[in-house]
C-alpha cells in the first residue's frame, strides 16, 4: 500500500510561463533591449528570484542610457556600421540571460513547466519596440 502512494507522489508541476533561451538573440534584434529585459526579468519572476528582477530592469535602463548615448555620439560617424549597436546589446542580453538563466530554464521544462506560447513573444517584441521609440523621442527632446 505505501509503495503505491509512494508511486502517485509526484513533484508539483512548476507554475508559470517562462521564455526559453533558445530564440533570445532573435528576439532581442528584434524587439530592443527593453524586450531582452522583460524576459529576462519575467524569467526571474516565475523563478522566484526578485532580487535579480530587479538586478535586470536596473541593467536595462543603463543599456537603453548607453545605446541612447551611443547613437547620439556616433550619429555624424560615416565609418561606424550602425548595424552594429543591436547586435552588440543583443549578444549581451543573450550571455546574460545564458549565464544567470540556462540551469534553471533546462530544470524547469524537465520539471514539466510550460514555456511562453508565440503569441507572448510577438506581443513582448511589438511593446518592447514601441517602449524603445518612447525612450528614443524622450531622450532626442533632451538632447535637441
Amino acid at each position: 500500500m505505501e509503495k503505491e502512494i509512494a508511486k502517485n507522489d509526484k513533484p508539483a508541476k512548476p507554475s508559470g510561463y517562462i521564455f526559453k533561451n533558445n530564440f533570445m538573440l532573435a528576439i532581442t534584434l528584434l524587439g530592443g533591449p527593453i524586450t531582452a529585459g522583460y524576459i529576462i526579468a519575467c524569467n526571474f519572476k516565475v523563478f522566484g528570484d526578485a532580487e535579480n528582477e530587479k538586478r535586470t530592469w536596473i541593467y536595462t535602463g543603463v543599456l537603453c542610457v548607453a545605446i541612447m548615448i551611443a547613437l547620439y555620439l556616433l550619429r555624424n560617424q560615416e565609418k561606424f556600421p550602425p548595424f552594429l549597436i543591436p547586435i552588440i546589446y543583443s549578444a549581451i542580453a543573450n550571455s546574460y540571460m545564458r549565464a544567470t538563466q540556462h540551469q534553471k530554464i533546462e530544470d524547469f521544462i524537465k520539471a514539466g513547466g510550460q514555456t511562453q506560447p508565440i503569441g507572448h513573444i510577438i506581443v513582448a517584441i511589438v511593446g518592447g519596440i514601441i517602449a524603445f521609440i518612447g525612450v528614443v523621442f524622450a531622450f532626442l527632446m533632451i538632447v535637441l
